[in-house]
């Protein structure tokens, strides 16, 4: 299954059928000094997971492969249970890779409790994700789409870059702390976010249930302090997606046409997300990647009152 629609999003921002993909595959980390690079990939490649069958993914996923973003409760709910559901099986793949190592791996005292680290920290987030689905699939069965929460940017530019993801906020755009991802004893609150192709264009949507109500307004809230003191919106915007979602395509038509400079500052960027040694500070998303994407937004629709 694609976790970003091919028909829609992939195809719009493609080149012969290609984009560019984050990559960490290990020969290219050797290759790139431990660092994960963009790599050239066909769109039948790009996003896929094995998440659902054929049939049940063309199903379910109907209203958003085949129509335009409007948005409806139900269009929300399917984009943010995909992103959901592609996580989670990342996330599952993630830890048994990391206790096969523990098993069979090097017998390295430091490597082991590296390694063990690692693997209480995808336990914790799959816990967590497992949570979050077991209450989408409730709602899924139950129809029950209307306590989507939203706050959808809408442009009318061609797309570059199609994404899909989920985050546990930890900072908001302001540097302050919404929730400690290193409690463990904790149950995390959950933001889902994708781009989306509409009538005019396309759109940058955040959504999460009304259950997650106390992390993700305060995150939202903290967004629209920044607009409000002249920051620009399509940098907040492009920064957190380089820097928290690994699932994202970008056109090559856009990625070959920027300076080296830029290029070599996403790839900054995104490597704060996927690198273990990265030093992850409260203000990433506050500085970075400024004047890059050249995204203007045309108007913010939301559910929030």
């Amino acid at each position: 299954a694609h976790s970003i629609q091919k028909s829609g999003a992939l195809n719009s921002i493609a080149h012969n059928g290609h984009v560019y993909r984050l990559t960490a595959e290990l020969s290219r980390l050797k290759k790139n000094k431990g660092k994960a690079i963009f790599h050239k990939i066909g769109i039948n490649k790009a996003s896929t997971f094995l998440g659902f069958c054929e049939k049940h993914d063309n199903d379910l996923f109907e209203p958003i492969d085949n129509y335009p973003l409007i948005p409806t409760d139900q269009q929300i709910f399917l984009y943010g249970y995909r992103s959901l559901c592609r996580e989670l099986f990342v996330k599952e793949n993630a830890l048994n890779v990391t206790d096969k190592l523990i098993k069979d791996g090097p017998n390295q005292k430091a490597i082991k409790e590296l390694l063990l680290k690692v693997s209480r920290g995808y336990s914790f987030g799959l816990n967590n994700l497992q949570i979050h689905k077991s209450k989408y699939d409730a709602f899924l069965k139950m129809g029950k789409y209307q306590d989507i929460k939203y706050v959808i940017f809408r442009s009318t530019q061609k797309p570059t870059i199609a994404f899909s993801g989920i985050l546990f906020p930890d900072y908001d755009f302001l540097g302050r702390r919404l929730q400690d991802l290193g409690d463990l004893n904790t149950e995390l609150e959950m933001i889902t976010f994708c781009s989306a192709p509409t009538s005019m264009g396309w759109a940058f949507s955040f959504s999460w249930y009304e259950l997650n109500k106390k992390v993700c307004i305060n995150f939202m809230k903290s967004l629209t302090t920044i607009m409000d003191e002249n920051k620009k919106l399509s940098d907040m915007l492009f920064r957190f997606v380089i820097a928290n979602c690994e699932n994202h395509a970008i056109s090559p038509l856009w990625w070959d046409s920027l300076p080296v400079i830029h290029k070599e500052q996403i790839i900054e960027k995104a490597n704060v997300g996927v690198d273990l040694f990265s030093n992850l500070t409260p203000t990433y998303l506050m500085h970075g990647l400024e004047g890059i994407s050249d995204w203007k937004f045309n108007d913010l629709i939301s559910n929030i009152e």
